[in-house]
């Protein structure tokens, strides 16, 4: 028994690295694009049908190694499958937004607030993405170990997991919650709201969700970490995430930067066993289970997971590389957590 017991332990420890194991595509911006269309016949094959059924362009594209099969995804949100050899499409999926997601109620409240919907369209955009992650937005490999391989996705602030084997949309959650200005951008907020600049409790940081909304409101920064293994040890791949939120110092606070208002812990699990009974529509997926939060905190404890050994952990900017992911580990978050 316990030599079981270590070898699920170690099964659980491998699988929580699994998500960094994954193989990156190539990612199409306008430094890369012209090479990329004189050169790579991916590409070209990509583009080709894209010009037939999509009004975007190629944002991203894998090739599976020793297949003729090519997946790539276009800035107008579709995902397709095609073979290198016959250029046929032998499959293409809009990628519409998951709707089992964990976020927090404070978020959804700030949406509220200046009358945004949360749940809107993914949305595919480079400008200040987090860690350059979604510079190569598709990524391949087998994250749960079932030796089924799965895309992941970095979609703007999203990461979402889709099944190849069941071809949807099986996970996904928000990274990071980018509802605050800089210091420049609050600095012109209040420039051109005269009336608020002139309150002694305006935010150090201002609230991003609505540019247009003229009030003081402190912005939020939120960040998602990911673990994937089994951690009830019943032979299911689970997926743990932790959260965290913090909200602006108002500039009457001594303290500059953000403060955290809450840890969060979701627990998802694919039922391997159920998977014959599921509805079709779910199928594949990792289903929100209510696990506790206390239950949730023991086994990271035990695994020894810490905020750092989190998915994404490593930046894959130019210059940063193999680092920790400076925005999700800033000193502004007043978070001590996060500096071990």
């Amino acid at each position: 028994m316990i030599f079981v017991r270590m070898i699920s332990l170690f099964f659980v420890v491998q699988q929580a690295f699994a998500f960094e194991n994954l193989q990156s595509g190539v990612g199409v911006n306008s430094e890369n694009v012209d090479d990329l269309a004189a050169n790579n016949m991916e590409y070209a094959i990509s583009d080709l049908r894209l010009l037939d059924s999509d009004r975007g362009v190629v944002s991203g594209f894998y090739r599976v190694p020793g297949t003729p099969n090519i997946y790539s995804v276009s800035s107008g949100l579709i995902l397709y499958k095609l073979d290198f050899d016959t250029r046929a499409l032998l499959g293409n999926w809009p990628l519409s937004r998951w709707t089992k997601e964990a976020i927090e109620q404070e978020v959804l409240n700030r949406y509220e607030l200046v009358n945004r919907a949360y749940y809107k369209p993914y949305t595919l955009y480079r400008d200040a993405p987090l860690a350059c992650l979604n510079s190569s937005p598709l990524r391949y490999g087998d994250i749960d170990g079932d030796s089924n391989n799965e895309l992941v996705l970095f979609i703007g602030n999203d990461l979402i997991v889709f099944s190849t084997e069941h071809q949807r949309i099986v996970f996904a959650v928000n990274v990071r919650v980018d509802d605050w200005f800089n210091e420049e951008g609050t600095a012109l907020y209040f420039k051109y709201n005269t009336y608020e600049a002139s309150r002694e409790d305006k935010p150090q940081y201002q609230s991003a969700a609505n540019g247009d909304y003229p009030e003081a409101t402190p912005g939020y920064r939120g960040y998602a970490k990911l673990f994937i293994g089994d951690y009830d040890e019943d032979g299911n791949p689970d997926i743990l995430i932790w959260r965290k939120l913090y909200l602006s110092n108002l500039v009457n606070n001594p303290q500059t930067g953000f403060t955290k208002q809450k840890d969060s812990l979701y627990h998802y699990e694919r039922d391997l066993s159920a998977q014959a009974k599921l509805p079709a529509g779910v199928m594949g997926e990792y289903l929100p289970q209510t696990t506790d939060t206390a239950t949730i905190q023991t086994w990271l404890s035990d695994n020894n997971l810490t905020w750092q050994k989190g998915y994404p952990s490593l930046s894959e900017c130019a210059g940063q590389a193999g680092q920790l992911i400076p925005e999700m580990h800033d000193p502004l978050l007043n978070d001590p957590e996060v500096l071990k």
